[in-house]
Formats: structure tokens, sequence, C-alpha cells
């Protein structure tokens, strides 16, 4: 039930700003509406994926967001080396958050794993990560925020995916430690952990029998949380 408290141009304004609200709320773009959060300054790295082009429109849509890739974006960075890390966060200067949704891995099984097949999801997916958020912790505002990506293989092993788990997990746990020690500094880091993509079945299908895959735009309201949220610490299961 309404009661009209005024008439003419005022109950005029009213009506139209509630109208204008609702029109927004109605959007993809509601959950910014209710959140309330101002309009940030976000690198994200690996913006040209499949995931990351996801969260690219998510987050683009209130937010300034400055596209890092190995090849393509704003900016380039190779996560496997220091320098150009380094180079990187002398480019684009301070942040209010960083993103991640880049790493390789290695499939393929146990029993003819080699070290350095192991390697490779060491170096790129966990120690690329890694490298980026120890850079990035000296180059956020107050407040401000890192987020990496790992995957359901750290809590959900799948065949030939020793290597996954291995390093998905080992990126939840170094969240879980860090934040220990960057919230008395007042900043954040959170992972999101997603299913395998509907996007990505046709190549990584065959690894995720009975999993039910999920949409890259589902994955990126993880990240929309965690930027725009309050929790540090957390893995955002989008399973």
């Amino acid at each position: 039930m309404q009661r009209k408290i005024s008439i003419g141009n005022h109950w005029f304004a009213i009506c139209k700003a509630y109208a204008g609200y609702r029109t927004a709320a109605a959007g993809a773009d509601w959950l910014h509406v209710l959140s309330g959060a101002s309009r940030m300054k976000i690198l994200l790295v690996g913006a040209s994926g499949t995931l990351g082009q996801a969260v690219a429109a998510t987050l683009g849509t209130h937010h300034q967001l400055i596209r890092a890739g190995r090849h393509g974006g704003n900016v380039q960075v190779d996560l496997t080396d220091d320098a150009s890390v380094q180079a990187l966060f002398a480019q684009v200067g301070t942040v209010d958050a960083v993103v991640a949704t880049t790493g390789k891995l290695h499939f393929g099984p146990l029993g003819t794993m080699t070290p350095a097949q192991f390697n490779v999801g060491l170096q790129d997916k966990l120690l690329g990560q890694v490298r980026l958020a120890l850079a990035a912790q000296h180059h956020l505002t107050a407040g401000g925020s890192i987020t990496l990506t790992s995957g359901i293989v750290s809590a959900q092993p799948i065949r030939d995916g020793a290597n996954a788990t291995a390093v998905n997990a080992a990126l939840e746990g170094f969240a879980r430690g860090a934040a220990c020690e960057l919230l008395p500094r007042g900043l954040r880091i959170n992972v999101v952990s997603p299913n395998v993509l509907v996007e990505s079945l046709a190549d990584y299908g065959a690894y995720f029998p009975g999993f039910e895959a999920v949409t890259a735009q589902r994955a990126s309201l993880a990240y929309l949380r965690s930027v725009e949220g309050v929790q540090s610490g957390q893995v955002f299961n989008v399973w």
C-alpha cells in the first residue's frame, strides 16, 4: 500500500527515481546497484581468455579496467618473469583491485608424468599468480583487493589431474595464509574456484565426466563478489 505524501513535481520526481531504480535492478547490473560500490581502477590479467572475457564484461560495466595479457590487452605481462611483473606495475601504477584469470596446467597420467611436466603448472599458474599477488600488495589503494583463480579439482580430483589438483589447492592455501597478513594493512585477497566452463567443454570436457559445467558469465559473478565485497581469505566456489 502506498501513501502519497505530496503532489506535483516532488511526487513525480520520487516516482521517476523509483522507476529508474527498478529498471537498473532488473538488468544485468543489479548486484552493483545494491552493493553501492564506487568506480574502481582494476587490473585484469588474463582478460583475453574465455573466463577473462566474461569477467571483463561483468566488471567493466561499472569500473575502469586495465586489461593485461602475455600478448594482447592494454598492457603486456609475462607472469613467469619477475621483471615483467614489476614493469607491469610501474606502467599501471596504483590500482584498487587486481584480478588474475590465467595460468597453464599439465593434464596427463601420473604414471608417465615427468618433473618437467609437473613444473608447468607450478611455474605458470601457481607461481605466476603468486608472483602477481606479491607485487600487487605494494600497489593497492587502501581497502584494495586481489582475486586469484583456482578450480574445482582442488577439492574434486579427476583422472590425469594430479598437477591441477596440487596447483589449485596450493593457490587456495596461499590466499588463506596471505589474508592473515594483508588484513591488518586493510587489504583483501580471495580465490575463485570455478567448475569446468561450458565454453571449454570441447577442450576439457573429457576430463570432467559427470561434472555440471558452468557458464563463464556465471563464474564471473564470483569475481564481482570478491572485488566489491568485504570478505577475505575466502574461496568462492562456482560449482
